[in-house]
């Protein structure tokens, strides 16, 4: 015999669902954060923040920086949300907050530079397998 006869296959441990959305949104929340570092690097968008302006929002204000802070925070505590929900509660968040990231990245990819859409591709697949996995859900046997 060879030595290769006596391997076993490696064992692929399936994922509750409340773990695997998740990691879906720590996913999403990564690509979040590195387009948002890169896009420091497009030529002039330095001199727009020293000019305290912010893209198509305009002047930066606190109220823009609040709801811009909220609309990014809601990623991060979907990680948690996700895991320490209930399922019903946490299936419903998932739907719905991966449906609107997935229209807000669709709605803020047009004319940007490769590398965001790049990035945006990808958020778009793992919101959208945010949304599948929650539609999807497991229901336990009666």
């Amino acid at each position: 015999m060879h030595a290769a006869e006596h391997v076993h296959p490696l064992e692929r441990m399936p994922l509750p669902r409340p773990l695997l959305l998740s990691v879906l949104w720590a996913s999403v929340t990564l690509c979040y954060l590195y387009g948002d570092y890169f896009g420091l690097y497009v030529p002039g968008k330095i001199q727009q923040l020293l000019d305290g302006r912010m893209g198509p929002l305009g002047a930066v204000t606190q109220q823009v920086l609040l709801g811009t802070a909220t609309m990014m925070a809601i990623p991060s505590l979907m990680v948690v949300l996700s895991l320490v929900l209930v399922p019903r509660v946490s299936r419903w968040l998932n739907i719905i907050t991966g449906g609107l990231f997935t229209a807000i990245m669709l709605l803020t990819m047009r004319g940007a530079w490769l590398f965001y859409h790049l990035l945006g591709v990808i958020e778009v697949v793992l919101t959208l397998s945010i949304v599948w996995m929650a539609l999807t859900w497991p229901r336990r046997a009666a």
